[in-house]
C-alpha cells in the first residue's frame, strides 16, 4: 500500500524548469544600520550614545549622508558619518544634554541612510531607536497580605508574604512589587 500511495505521488508531482535568476549585487558602498540594540536607557551624567553604522566591503574611506527625524530636538544627531579606509564599521555618536530629558520618557529617534547608492539591498537602511533617562526606584522589601484570593479557593485569609518591593524616589505613595 505504501508503495502504491509513493508512486501516486510521484506520478502527479510535475517537475519543470524555470530560469533562475540571482538577485541584485550589493554595491561596494552599500550602507546599513544594526537593528541589535535600539533602546538606549542612558544616566543623568550620560552626553551621548554610539549607534554602530556598517557597510558590506571594506574599500576607500567614504562619508554616508543620513536623514533624521527627532520630534523631541533634544538631540544632536549628526547628517554624515565617515568610514575610514579598509573599516567596515564606525559609529554615529549622538550627544544631548539630560538636563532637558523627563524621566521615564523614551524620545523616538529615525535615522535612513539617505542617498539610494549608498543603500543596500540585503541590510537595513533605516533605524528606530528610542533614548531615554529610567524612572528613578528605591529598592526594599514589604508585605503582601492576601485577604482575597487564598480564602477564594479555599484557603486561609491574612496570608502574609514578604516581597521586593521598589518606591518611586519622586513620588513616595507609588510602588511596584517585584515578582508577586
Amino acid at each position: 500500500m505504501t508503495l502504491l500511495v509513493a508512486a501516486v505521488a510521484v506520478t502527479f508531482t510535475s517537475c519543470s524548469e524555470s530560469d533562475w535568476t540571482p538577485g541584485a549585487k550589493d554595491s561596494a558602498q552599500s550602507v546599513y544600520l544594526s537593528s541589535e540594540q535600539t533602546k538606549f536607557i542612558v544616566d543623568m551624567e550620560s552626553t551621548s550614545v554610539d549607534l554602530p553604522i556598517f557597510r558590506n566591503q571594506a574599500g576607500e574611506a567614504l562619508t554616508v549622508s543620513f536623514l533624521v527625524d527627532d520630534q523631541s530636538g533634544i538631540f544632536n544627531v549628526p547628517s554624515t558619518v565617515t568610514f575610514a579606509a579598509e573599516d567596515i564599521q564606525t559609529v554615529m555618536t549622538i550627544s544631548f544634554d539630560t538636563a532637558d530629558m523627563e524621566l521615564g520618557v523614551n524620545y523616538p529617534i529615525a535615522i535612513q541612510v539617505k542617498n539610494e547608492e549608498n543603500k543596500g539591498n540585503y541590510g537595513p537602511s533605516t533605524l528606530n531607536i528610542t533614548i531615554g533617562l529610567p524612572e528613578p526606584w528605591i529598592t526594599g522589601t514589604g508585605i503582601y497580605r492576601d485577604d482575597f484570593l487564598s480564602p477564594m479557593y479555599g484557603g486561609p485569609s491574612g496570608v502574609m508574604v514578604e516581597v521586593e518591593i521598589v518606591q518611586h524616589e519622586l513620588e513616595p505613595n507609588r510602588y511596584r512589587m517585584i515578582e508577586p
